[in-house]
């Protein structure tokens, strides 16, 4: 390949410092989604207009949204590239390691948590609890959850194979299969960390992986056009949340909303079965 693109927001960049040459961008290629590339044979500081082949104009503002093509050994390259920030290579790189299945946007915020997750999912490295609380809040919140129960899938493995606690997983793993559709799914892993050997759920855990099974079920319920067992179930889950999460009180009404959602959802249905 003979040839480079450069995004034109750098471009603009480039062309606010004192480094600039704007007689650089002269023959340069200008490609703004349309279907031939713009040949630049003039530029206009003063209008701040590229004037191109066949009297094409366009407004420096554009350059935002385009992309120009040079040669690979074209001065402009190194003279744009001088005016990435560290900040942003490593967000570049970032993005890179994390490849195609990461490829909707990623808040920035968030991006070194995500890529941790990622990278630890790929080497099959099981972080700390805090870490993976962290972790799992960066991919939900970016929507990654799809991505994320592959990582919790292999991070419950690791943990079950090595005697740690998975509790927190297996609930992050039933929240993220829930937020993907796979509703029967959900309420399989929320049970089995609620019931399962050596997941060592905490009360508060416990009392979120029932009200995720009940959640789970509902949809299920809902999708299937109503199945019983599931409504009884759902019932059964969302008032063993409700009594782990009174006793983790001491006594009194349990003040968690998520709780209190999926309870109104199960009122909404009907009464409970008998």
């Amino acid at each position: 390949m003979t040839e480079k693109s450069i995004d034109g927001a750098l471009v603009l960049r480039w062309l606010r410092t004192d480094d600039a040459d704007a007689a650089l961008l002269v023959g340069c290629e200008v490609d703004d989604d349309s279907q031939d590339l713009a040949v630049v044979v003039g530029v206009d500081l003063e209008r701040q207009i590229l004037t191109c082949r066949g009297g094409r104009r366009i407004p420096f503002a554009r350059l935002r949204t385009c992309q120009l093509v040079v040669a690979l050994d074209h001065p402009l390259g190194a003279r744009t590239d001088a005016c990435i920030t560290p900040e942003e290579r490593k967000e570049t790189a970032l993005r890179a390691q994390l490849g195609p299945g990461y490829r909707g946007a990623i808040n920035i915020a968030d991006l070194e948590a995500v890529h941790a997750a990622e990278m630890a999912r790929r080497a099959r490295h099981l972080p700390d609890p805090d870490s993976r609380f962290r972790q799992f809040e960066a991919l939900k919140a970016n929507g990654l959850h799809l991505q994320g129960v592959g990582i919790a899938e292999t991070w419950r493995d690791l943990a079950r194979a090595s005697g740690q606690p998975w509790g927190d997983i297996g609930l992050n793993l039933a929240k993220c299969l829930r937020e993907t559709g796979q509703v029967a799914k959900a309420a399989e892993a929320a049970k089995e960390a609620l019931d399962g050997k050596g997941s060592g759920a905490t009360p508060r855990q416990r009392a979120m992986l029932a009200t995720t099974r009940a959640a789970s079920l509902i949809d299920k319920f809902e999708r299937k056009g109503g199945e019983p067992a599931d409504l009884v179930a759902a019932w059964n889950s969302i008032k063993q949340a409700w009594a782990i999460e009174a006793e983790h009180r001491n006594g009194g009404e349990p003040h968690n909303e998520e709780m209190h959602r999926v309870y109104g959802r199960l009122k909404a249905i009907g009464p409970e079965p008998r």
